[in-house]
């Protein structure tokens, strides 16, 4: 009878010894199960200066020959941005090489009568404009922009009257004009962002002088155009 007691009273205070370290053991694997450190999220940020490549097409209107054409471009951009929370102000400077035109050509048909053919060319344009975007998703901006442009024109006319009496009438200029545009950009990595744009220019008017080869002397006409441009563009943020 003694021995049983005594076995008994070692196997309760054995157990009394091993369940609060085996409950223990279970409430710490449950609590490091629990309390897991939550991982860290860093927002991106859109401050910062940018250099990039961009291309695109649109359609020009000038007064002069009086018609719509189309063309493409292809160009850079370069600028810099400022965050304030989900609103970021920026400034930025374009230029491109073009091929946007209208052209006008005339054919009388009458005895006699004469065949046309007149091209006005924007054979550059720049820009220097503001922007005013709001991200949202955190890695994605909208935004428009306002700006100042200039245009690098030019025009030409070749007149055939019968029998071969031919008369070209040239001239270069350069322009000013006003930018609105609209744009959407998209981070890809923390360095390369894409673009995509829509811009409409309005390029003063402009008193232009025409010179004539084997025609009337030199004149001076007032000439206006307008293009709306849509451009694709990718760049590179510097960290």
């Amino acid at each position: 009878m003694r021995r049983f007691l005594l076995a008994s009273t070692t196997v309760i205070a054995l157990a009394a010894g091993v369940y609060p370290v085996l409950i223990t053991s279970s409430w710490a694997a449950d609590l490091a199960t629990v309390y897991r450190r939550p991982s860290i999220v860093i927002a991106y940020n859109w401050t910062g200066c940018f250099i990039g490549a961009q291309g695109g097409g649109g359609s020009q209107f000038d007064s002069q020959t009086g018609m719509d054409g189309v063309g493409v471009f292809g160009g850079g951009q370069a600028g810099c941005n400022y965050q304030i929370n989900s609103f970021v102000v920026g400034i930025e400077g374009e230029g491109v090489w073009s091929t946007l035109r209208s052209r006008n050509d005339t054919i009388t048909l009458a005895p006699g009568g004469m065949s046309s053919m007149a091209t006005e060319r924007n054979k550059s344009f720049y820009d220097v404009a503001v922007r005013f975007g709001y991200t949202f998703f955190d890695r994605t901006l909208i935004y428009t922009k306002l700006g100042v442009a200039w245009s690098n024109q030019s025009y030409n006319l070749v007149a055939i009257t019968p029998p071969l009496a031919t008369t070209t009438t040239a001239a270069s200029w350069r322009t000013p004009g006003v930018l609105i545009g609209e744009g959407f950009e998209c981070e890809i990595t923390p360095q390369w962002i894409a673009r995509i744009e829509m811009d409409m220019f309005f390029f003063d008017a402009t008193d232009v002088t025409f010179a004539t080869t084997g025609g009337p002397p030199p004149f001076i006409q007032t000439v206006n155009s307008r293009d709306i441009v849509a451009k694709l563009g990718l760049s590179y943020k510097f960290l």
